[in-house]
């Protein structure tokens, strides 16, 4: 750019106030601020000036700068930690070396930036100028340099590694520079050691390092890193973003079906930005390659703005519980789509739909979860259940059975939700032939505090009734609680983000088998 190129960087003249070592670290941190994506700048005519050059241009006139030197100990150590950082983002061997040389030169202490940069100029890869790809596989030009930085920082005492080094060091491992230190090894100094902070960036390098050794079928060490990683990432409250769930998808996709730990996995994608739907979809494949596995996650808290939590209105989670096989999945889908298809396959792990309605001149938006009947589910049912405000029970009224194993659902429902949910008591099924007595369901609905429905999915015959009538329990205990919180204090509703994945398919055919969750 024609302003860089211009700078007068010469000592006072005409009145004016020479450039110090603070004056030229905020010059570095812009140039090095300006780069954009694909690594140019406009020049203004039409043409591009890369870092690099800006660089080259500017570096020369900062070190013939004698107001860099403050009492003849040279100039700021941050000087040369800032034209670094620029010329390790601009991709600068050459000028990189000559910065550090100069330095040396001057006598001027290294830093633990300014071995980090060192270390990121050769630890990074090569990006395409054409098309920006970052291109990981690509041979390193110079991996023992990247050693000696690594090897002088160890054998500084007055320095340690800070977060940039980490990330550089996980970044020489995945280009396999560093071939006798592990990603895993790399946490757990970094934590016990160097007492550094671990941050998403770090998560996702080490995620994309693991995907790839699963890939070459490194297997089932490797996946407990991967769970590892997902638990400490939880206990330590790092927020994911597009990139992590990205690199989360990679290790699913790499991982052999058997190996996945769904409900590890899926609290894991619980903390995921359900709004990012191309990666969203992208992991929700990966889990699909498995066999067993939860399509369906529940997602961390976000707030809505103002006009979307407008248009969601009551927000509201209710879970549909029961044994397999009968008519969860098809009661659901009666209620959202008005449409039944018969068989439908067993539900794995969960199923999402939501329904918006108008009720009593008030919106409300269900997120109805239909759970699996399975026993091998059971574990997952925390999940699940968290934050419901409504189940409703289901069981097959020609299978007798499955009204007894209602009340073992409601016993494990109860372990995971408040006292006062709203409960539904359904038989299903009800156009077919039985001699079951309803009038255990009725009793039993009053025992627990419910209601008692009879449906049937295939017709459509209660189904929205049933629906409706939780809805109104709903709508009423939110009204008591508006009108008894103090107005400053009242909750905001907090939709799960699962809300903007509109789920256009229906679940495909359901065999018999098995009970609750």
């Amino acid at each position: 750019m024609a302003l860089f190129r211009s700078l007068d960087l010469s000592d006072e003249k005409n009145g004016r106030v020479a450039l110090n070592a603070e004056g030229a670290v905020h010059l570095l941190h812009t140039l090095y601020g300006m780069r954009n994506d694909d690594g140019r700048n406009d020049d203004g005519d039409g043409g591009t000036t890369t870092t690099l050059g800006l660089l080259e241009e500017v570096w020369p006139k900062l070190e013939r700068l004698p107001t860099l030197f403050t009492n003849h100990k040279g100039p700021h150590p941050y000087v040369v930690d800032t034209a670094l950082l620029a010329a390790a983002k601009a991709q600068a061997v050459d000028m990189a070396e000559d910065i550090v040389t100069w330095a040396m030169d001057q006598s001027i202490p290294f830093s633990a930036a300014t071995y980090t940069h060192m270390m990121r100029v050769y630890s990074q890869p090569p990006i395409s100028e054409l098309d920006h790809f970052v291109d990981w596989t690509a041979p390193p030009a110079f991996p023992v340099r990247f050693m000696y930085w690594w090897d002088a920082m160890q054998d500084n005492a007055d320095v340690k590694p800070n977060v940039r080094t980490i990330t550089s060091l996980l970044a020489a491992i995945r280009r396999r520079i560093l071939t006798d230190v592990t990603a895993k090894d790399v946490l757990d100094t970094m934590d016990s050691v160097w007492d550094v902070p671990l941050r998403v960036e770090h998560c996702e390098m080490c995620l994309r390092i693991w995907a790839a050794e699963l890939t070459q079928g490194e297997g089932h060490v490797v996946w407990t890193h991967v769970l590892q990683l997902v638990q400490r990432m939880e206990d330590e409250g790092i927020l994911y973003r597009p990139e992590t769930i990205a690199a989360a998808a990679a290790c699913g996709q790499a991982a052999d079906g058997n190996l996945v730990d769904r409900e590890a996995w899926l609290h894991m994608l619980a903390k995921a930005a359900a709004s990012d739907g191309e990666n969203m979809a992208s992991l929700i494949k990966a889990l699909q390659t498995s066999t067993d596995v939860v399509v369906v996650l529940e997602a961390c808290d976000r707030k809505l703005s103002a006009k979307a939590m407008d248009e969601v209105g009551i927000d509201r989670k209710l879970v549909i519980v029961g044994c397999t096989d009968t008519g969860k999945t098809s009661l659901t889908i009666r209620y959202c789509h008005n449409n039944f298809n018969t068989p439908t396959a067993a539900t794995i792990g969960a199923s999402f739909l939501q329904k918006r309605i108008m009720i009593d001149k008030h919106k409300m938006t269900l997120q109805i979860w239909d759970t699996a009947g399975q026993e091998r589910f059971r574990s997952m049912a925390p999940m699940y259940y968290r934050n419901a405000k409504a189940a409703i029970l289901v069981f097959d009224v020609t299978k007798e059975d499955t009204f007894a194993k209602v009340k073992e659902c409601l016993n494990e429902l109860r372990k995971h939700v408040d006292d006062d949910i709203v409960l539904a008591v359904v038989g299903n099924k009800c156009d077919l032939a039985t001699s079951f007595d309803f009038g255990l369901t009725e009793a039993f609905a009053r025992e627990i505090g419910a209601t008692a429905h009879r449906t049937s999915a295939r017709s459509g015959q209660g189904v929205t009734d049933m629906f409706e009538t939780v809805s109104r329990a709903l709508l009423k205990k939110h009204l008591e609680s508006e009108r008894l919180a103090p107005s400053a204090n009242r909750p905001v509703s907090t939709p799960d983000p699962l809300l903007r994945l509109e789920q256009k398919t229906t679940p495909p055919a359901k065999p018999s088998g098995g009970c609750c969750k």
